[in-house]
């Protein structure tokens, strides 16, 4: 019998590992058996991310060692990299690309993800997974739940407590730093109705915990007359206990459907989103083409802490984007101590976009300074929220006990 080994290049991308189990059912289907080791296997999958020149060069890299550890062996190459760098993923020779995917449409159909994978993420990541266990262990012996840390480490980080619901693929944005469009193409919202029939489904299974995944769930329904506060009162008019986390809602869509959005975050059984405000700089959010107003989300933000507090609300940073000044900057600096979980990212040229060729780089001497200060702010931010924590904890409720059992 055939064996396949899988392997994954992202650091954490829930899409790409979900995936995973696609090309699983794909190869088991076809008569193939899972392989112990790459030494082992017949056919070598390599399932891609590329979103920014470091992922790239990590996922170039890894292709390489493995078409020189085995040069008789079939090499398939997966994910985002062979869309968003035809041309690069072309040049290795003697590797299957999968650039037109036709597992894709099945892939929504996978609700798990598979714990082996997690252990080729990063030293960071699986760090975060095992420290999981301990941290709620801590409360339980405590009988307590320190919020919103309580949410934070539930709900930052891929892990395999969650039912996962895709709802929609690629997005209507058109940033001039971003790739991934390449590979994600235009939005394609799923059926609410589908969607909530999968939600039926876990819930009948026992689980409590449910994830929406999306290259940005925020503009779902956009191409069906429908829109993200729709989406989401469609899964609070079940009554019940259970927990949603919104993997990803670009801020636009929160000041544009100011009202729905502030309701439906302050529902307490929302527990986690991830707000990507990328820069709190007009000018520089002008530049990367993102529209909305870096003080009215703020402002939004603030309205649905003060009505739903244990929400844990995480964003992503670019520091170094083209054109920002010192002063552009400081303001991103400032809008850090607005969030309970930030990611901070040096900007750095992704080919096939228009921000790799805009004037007024940034020099990396810059950017590294900048970096230092900015993480210096996010270690403080976090410490705070830590501290905060810890006297705004609550007893202990049994939807959040570790006691919980899944039905598989």
């Amino acid at each position: 019998m055939k064996k396949y080994y899988l392997l994954s290049t992202t650091e954490g991308c829930a899409t790409n590992l979900l995936e995973n189990a696609g090309h699983r059912e794909h190869y088991n289907a076809q008569g193939y058996a899972a392989a112990a080791s790459s030494d082992d296997a017949d056919v070598i999958l390599i399932n891609t991310c590329a979103y920014n020149k470091a992922m790239e060069d990590r996922t170039t890299g890894m292709i390489a060692e493995y078409q020189k550890k085995y040069p008789g062996k079939e090499i398939v190459v997966a994910g985002c990299f062979p869309k968003i760098n035809p041309k690069k993923a072309k040049s290795f020779s003697d590797v299957t690309i999968l650039d037109q995917n036709p597992r894709t449409t099945s892939f929504a159909q996978f609700h798990k993800f598979n714990k082996e994978d997690f252990e080729r993420l990063s030293k960071k990541h699986k760090f975060v997974l095992k420290m999981r266990p301990l941290y709620f262990a801590i409360e339980k012996l405590f009988k307590m739940e320190f919020r919103p840390l309580h949410n934070i480490v539930k709900s930052v980080i891929v892990n395999e407590d969650f039912f996962l619901i895709t709802v929609s693929t690629g997005c209507v944005g058109k940033c001039t730093f971003c790739a991934i469009k390449r590979a994600k193409g235009s939005l394609k919202s799923r059926p609410l109705p589908t969607i909530l029939s999968e939600f039926e489904t876990g819930l009948k299974a026992g689980y409590k915990n449910f994830w929406l995944l999306g290259d940005d769930i925020g503009c779902w329904g956009q191409d069906i007359g429908m829109n993200i506060t729709d989406l989401v009162n469609g899964f609070l008019s079940r009554e019940g206990q259970f927990e949603i986390v919104l993997n990803y809602l670009d801020p636009q869509f929160m000041q544009k459907y100011p009202e729905g959005v502030v309701q439906v975050l302050s529902d307490p059984r929302i527990v986690g989103i991830n707000l990507p405000i990328q820069s709190a700089s007009a000018p520089v959010l002008a530049a990367m083409e993102r529209y909305y107003d870096p003080a009215t989300i703020e402002k939004l933000m603030a309205e649905v802490k003060q009505k739903n507090p244990a929400l844990a609300i995480k964003t992503n940073i670019i520091v170094g984007f083209p054109g920002e000044t010192w002063g552009d900057f400081f303001k991103s600096v400032r809008s850090v101590f607005s969030f309970d979980a930030v990611l901070a990212m040096r900007f750095a040229a992704k080919a096939h976009t228009p921000a790799a060729n805009f004037p007024n780089q940034v020099p990396e001497i810059l950017k590294l300074a900048r970096m230092a200060i900015m993480n210096t702010a996010i270690l403080a931010r976090h410490g705070w929220v830590v501290l905060k924590s810890l006297f705004d904890s609550r007893p202990q409720e049994p939807l959040h006990s570790l006691d919980r059992v899944h039905q598989h």
